[in-house]
């Protein structure tokens, strides 16, 4: 065995060890993306109930605009 070979192991072992990290990164990224999708209906949940509450809040100022305005 001479040192060229053992030089291509070493790039082999490097090589195997950079896809392994790969499929290990896509892995964690699937998972992370399951993990957060509850957390996404949630934060989805709170936007609308904000955007609910605005609606109603100008509702409410426009209503009061009006019966001041003399309507």
């Amino acid at each position: 065995m001479s040192t060229s070979d053992l030089a291509f192991g070493q790039h082999a072992g490097s090589l195997l060890y950079l896809v392994i990290a790969g499929a290990c990164l896509l892995l964690a990224l699937h998972l992370i993306k399951r993990a957060v999708a509850p957390i996404g209906a949630l934060v989805q949940a709170a936007a609308a109930l904000a955007a609910g509450g605005l609606a109603v809040g100008a509702a409410l100022v426009l209503i009061a605009a009006a019966l001041v305005g003399g309507f």
